[in-house]
């Protein structure tokens, strides 16, 4: 069974190396609000929202993949920050409100160093 937020090739689209990063786990779509957005819920490997922080409740790309659809979860999710196999982290940055209708705009250039 597919999941909602979870591609059919989501194994193939993603690197090697953040496949092999062992901090995924599952999570639940809430229900949406007037715009449209929608909270995500996320799942530990006990299958509870509680303590999906801690290590101990993470699991492999490969669980999570499985446990997502045999749940009939909404997706799949990396804990971060994630540390690499070369011991390096990644992190993600999420800019909520940002215009990007004009690309020149001062606000979206002061930002632009961040994104990579």
């Amino acid at each position: 069974m597919a999941t909602k937020y979870l591609h059919r090739d989501v194994a193939d689209r993603l690197p090697t190396e953040l496949k092999e990063c062992p901090q995924w786990i599952t999570w639940d779509e809430g229900q949406p609000d007037d715009a449209g957005k929608f909270k995500k819920f996320p799942k530990g490997k006990d299958g509870t929202g509680d303590k999906w922080q801690m290590q101990h409740q993470w699991t492999t790309f490969d669980e999570a993949i499985a446990e997502a659809r045999r749940l009939n979860r909404a997706g799949v999710g990396i804990v971060l920050p994630a540390q690499l196999s070369d011991g390096n982290f990644l992190v993600a940055l999420d800019f909520d409100d940002v215009d990007r209708s004009e690309e020149h705009t001062s606000e979206l250039q002061s930002r632009q160093y961040l994104v990579c």
